[in-house]
């Protein structure tokens, strides 16, 4: 018989030049987080407006999955705008309430 234990997990890609958006429903985290393995193509705040808006149609939060040491830069400019490594969870944009405590958003 069919096991229905397991489900098929669909995942939604959609491409910004060389960054991959990917959402899988809210299942899991891990196979939710935009993972940048090139240039986006338009520039940082475009790129970072796009995957917003990507993860608000989807009702998830935005977040990227930086594998270092080649995204280091990467890192340091979403810092810069107000995304926190979350080091056991993929950078997410801060809520502008939370910076000064640093709390999850």
């Amino acid at each position: 018989g069919v096991d229905h234990r397991l489900q098929r997990v669909v995942v939604d890609v959609d491409q910004l030049g060389g960054w991959q958006l990917r959402a899988a429903g809210g299942w899991t985290g891990r196979a939710n987080p935009v993972l940048p393995l090139g240039d986006p193509g338009v520039p940082l705040d475009e790129a970072l407006e796009h995957v917003k808006a990507f993860y608000a149609e989807r009702g998830l939060p935005p977040m990227f999955q930086l594998p270092l040491p080649a995204t280091r830069r990467l890192a340091r400019a979403l810092e810069e705008r107000g995304w926190r490594d979350q080091r056991a969870r993929p950078l997410r944009p801060q809520r502008a309430a939370s910076r000064a405590t640093s709390a999850s958003p």
